[in-house]
């Protein structure tokens, strides 16, 4: 493991001052459009919408502040398994709660985009990509040479 560090030390600081680059972005973004983590702890790219807002959506306590378009397809599918009969009006607010979310996540990701951070991304990706540094550590694993 040591041989591989000094092997990619370069690509190590790059990626450490890279990394650094982000969380500065991040910070810099707001809370509602910087990526968080779910009710279940479990990191989430998503916005996060406001109580009030979800209420304005007719969405109900329950649905996570950090939701995605998978959460939004879920209560759907109930709302019509509960009122088949009203399936043009659920549709209908439906879609209205697909272009609310659609919005929301464009504005997030113009704030990224607005703050270099898909920029960063992409050389973080491009980093360990051109040093091979994932395989490295893959055959390392392999090999049974160290342990994770």
């Amino acid at each position: 493991m040591a041989a591989l560090l000094a092997r990619h030390r370069d690509a190590g600081l790059r990626l450490q001052a890279l990394e650094a680059e982000i969380a500065a972005g991040l910070a810099r973004m707001p809370d509602w459009a910087r990526p968080g983590v779910r009710q279940s702890g479990e990191p989430c790219r998503w916005p996060a919408w406001p109580r009030s807002e979800l209420a304005a959506h007719g969405l109900p306590g329950t649905m996570p502040p950090r939701m995605a378009l998978g959460d939004l397809e879920e209560f759907h599918r109930r709302c019509l398994r509960e009122a088949p009969a009203d399936f043009a009006a659920l549709d209908e607010r439906h879609r209205a709660r697909v272009r609310a979310w659609i919005a929301k996540r464009r504005r997030q990701r113009a704030w990224s985009r607005r703050l270099g951070i898909d920029d960063l991304r992409r050389q973080v990706n491009e980093t360990v990509l051109k040093q091979g540094i994932e395989r490295a550590v893959l055959d390392l694993l392999a090999a049974g040479r160290f342990d994770a």
